[in-house]
């Protein structure tokens, strides 16, 4: 799922397995709680991107979420990573990934200063929250890295990343070297659950799961069409924004999510602490899923 801006309108394109669309909106974190947050990565950097500003530079929104140490937005773009620095202001994580097309991040939750980010020429880490890069693409094929997901468990880092036309490459050791997991079709959403060790892909309209050996179907009934996959960090399940809205995965299944979506939500990302997701709308407006609804990102 990617998110295209121009003109700060939005509009649906299908372009072979990516939605785009085309759409921009002034946010600032209009739902924060009055509790002290400790300083996060590049914090320190004073915002002075507009959403707006964010969405005309990077053009294309790939992937969307929470930093696991505070709540702030961070933006996957095709022109770098953003994160939302402080009321209605942006900042590029780094000066060194302006040019680097993300399409993904991965932060250790244990240590937060290591990061892991994939993008369509391969594999980034840093080890000083985002002040410093190295290439971390050891045992990647020289193909588009088109999504990466991971999750600690217990005390190993688990990562994962889709590379067209190879499948899915594993990192076991924090993103400095990766090998060959398994094949895959084409993948449009990738999302590893911690709890269950398995990972689940979307693709060709299908939401299939793995633990590395065979692939499981698993259907939401109903749906024809799946954007995208997230987790709920806090309690470790699975949800998908689909066309009949949003789904969470119970014991015994799928349901729909009891709380009324505002629009059309088609890209989801992880939440932190009582924010449970972070979602993209149809308008390009950004959600979180506070106290059981969703309630706009807004700008005061």
């Amino acid at each position: 799922m990617v998110l295209r801006a121009s003109s700060w309108r939005i509009v649906w394109v299908s372009i072979s397995w990516i939605c785009l669309l085309v759409g921009c909106s002034s946010i600032e974190n209009g739902t924060a709680r009055n509790n002290p947050t400790p300083p996060i990565q590049a914090a320190h950097i004073p915002g002075d991107l507009t959403y707006q500003d964010v969405l005309q530079t990077g053009e294309f929104v790939t992937a969307v979420g929470m930093s696991p140490d505070e709540p702030r937005i961070w933006l996957g773009t095709n022109s770098g990573l953003y994160l939302s620095a402080s009321p209605g202001l942006w900042t590029l994580l780094a000066p060194e990934l302006a040019e680097v097309a993300v399409t993904g991040w991965v932060i250790d939750p244990n240590q937060t200063d290591l990061i892991v980010i994939g993008a369509q020429n391969g594999s980034m880490r840093s080890t000083d929250g985002g002040r410093t890069w190295q290439e971390s693409d050891a045992g990647l094929p020289r193909q588009p890295l088109y999504h990466l997901t991971g999750a600690r468990v217990n005390d190993q880092l688990y990562l994962y990343a889709y590379v067209a036309e190879e499948g899915i490459f594993q990192s076991v050791d924090g993103g400095v070297s990766w090998q060959k997991w398994t094949d895959s079709d084409e993948i449009s959403a990738m999302q590893y659950l911690p709890n269950e060790k398995q990972l689940y892909v979307v693709t060709r309209d299908l939401l299939l799961h793995t633990d590395g050996r065979e692939w499981s179907r698993d259907t939401i009934p109903g749906v024809k069409q799946i954007y995208s996959v997230a987790i709920d960090r806090s309690e470790e399940r699975l949800y998908a924004a689909t066309d009949q809205g949003v789904y969470c995965r119970e014991r015994h299944g799928w349901k729909p999510l009891e709380a009324q979506t505002p629009e059309k939500l088609v890209m989801l990302g992880p939440g932190w602490g009582e924010y449970k997701l972070v979602a993209v709308g149809e308008s390009a407006y950004l959600y979180t899923l506070l106290d059981g609804s969703w309630q706009k990102w807004d700008e005061s």
